[in-house]
């Protein structure tokens, strides 16, 4: 038996299925599974107090995938790619600092499940569902971010889990551009990992970029 042709199959196999995974999470009703407390959404516990002051959307080109985590030094696949499409992706940010907490925004992605219920403490307090929640840095020029793992349940019955990341740079004022990795656990013998190019603009409320600059009045000499 070919060895390297049967891996070339079922890896582009698995990539199929990762993408059907992806675009499908939120029609499925998402079931989580009862042993994993971390990824337990908090729709009837507390509702938590958040400040989010700026929403960011966009999307994210789904380029390849292969074996691993998110965290290892991974390689492109070689040869002709499987044509994995695109994710629509929004976030719910505030900046402390050089510091980013915040969550997926759902009005703005299809593929990501609700995980937790917040209130914010703009004018108007109503719970809101949102998705994982994320954290990461921000320097004015280099952007960081990691979400929490959480879960899903296929319609075919398959626990997966996932957890992404974005590394990115800022690109203009108002748009961040970079590196979007995110892994899967449970559909196969070993997590996949799904790499690909995000692009995200700010849609509404306060602008990172300009947030906690400091503006010094200017000094004129008669």
């Amino acid at each position: 038996m070919n060895t390297k042709r049967s891996f070339s199959l079922t890896l582009t196999v698995g990539v199929a299925v990762a993408a059907v995974i992806l675009t499908a999470a939120a029609v499925l009703g998402a079931p989580r599974g009862p042993d994993d407390a971390r990824v337990e959404p908090a729709r009837a516990a507390q509702t938590l107090l958040v400040s989010l002051e700026s929403t960011y959307a966009g999307w994210v080109e789904l380029s390849w995938a292969v074996p691993g985590v998110y965290s290892d030094t991974l390689t492109a696949p070689g040869g002709t790619l499987p044509e994995m499409g695109s994710i629509d992706l929004g976030l719910l940010l505030h900046r402390d600092e050089d510091n980013l907490v915040g969550y997926i925004d759902l009005d703005n992605t299809l593929v990501f499940t609700g995980e937790h219920i917040i209130t914010t403490t703009q004018a108007i307090t109503i719970p809101l569902a949102v998705g994982p929640w994320v954290q990461g840095t921000f320097d004015g020029a280099d952007l960081q971010l990691e979400s929490e793992r959480f879960s899903m349940v296929t319609d075919a019955g398959q626990y997966v889990m996932r957890q992404f990341c974005l590394s990115g740079t800022r690109a203009s004022l108002t748009t961040f551009t970079g590196e979007y990795r995110e892994t899967l656990w449970g559909y196969g013998p070993q997590p996949l990992t799904i790499v690909g190019e995000f692009d995200l603009q700010l849609v509404s409320g306060a602008n990172m970029v300009l947030s906690h600059q400091i503006y010094l009045p200017v000094m004129l000499k008669n």
